[in-house]
């Protein structure tokens, strides 16, 4: 990117333009994404440590949507201190799934079913014999 304003900054002074002019267009902040209506972005994010998990939807960035989710993980009565995000979804839906032998599954899909069988079977891959979902979340 740098390279590019390097470039774009030599043809506009090749073009006559004063150099106090390029810096000043070089320095634009970028303008924040615009989501169409009915965009969103969600998480979930999952302790291995307590089982905690917290979850997000309806929010307008990845970053938004990881930082609710991880903090709705902490937050749990077990103060969860190792909330990470499983899985993060943009105008989807999204499952996880545990076992009772501590193995678990997340993943994202279109619908909610398809989310959940992914979930169901990223679980049990990971050593889970009864896998179960228990949350579900879609963004949209």
């Amino acid at each position: 990117m740098r390279c590019l304003a390097t470039l774009l900054a030599g043809a506009v002074l090749l073009a006559g333009a004063s150099p106090a002019a390029v810096r000043a267009e070089s320095v634009r902040e970028p303008r924040p994404v615009q989501l169409a209506a009915g965009e969103a972005f969600g998480a979930i994010a999952y302790s291995r440590a307590t089982g905690n998990y917290g979850y997000s939807y309806g929010k307008a960035s990845r970053p938004e949507a990881e930082r609710v989710a991880v903090g709705f993980c902490a937050a749990q009565r077990d103060r969860a201190e190792d909330c990470n995000v499983l899985v993060w979804f943009w105008n989807s839906c999204a499952a996880l799934a545990k076992a009772s032998n501590g193995a678990y599954g997340g993943d994202h899909a279109a619908d909610r079913q398809a989310a959940q069988q992914a979930a169901l079977r990223i679980c049990s891959n990971y050593g889970g014999g009864d896998c179960r979902v228990i949350q579900t979340v879609c963004s949209r």
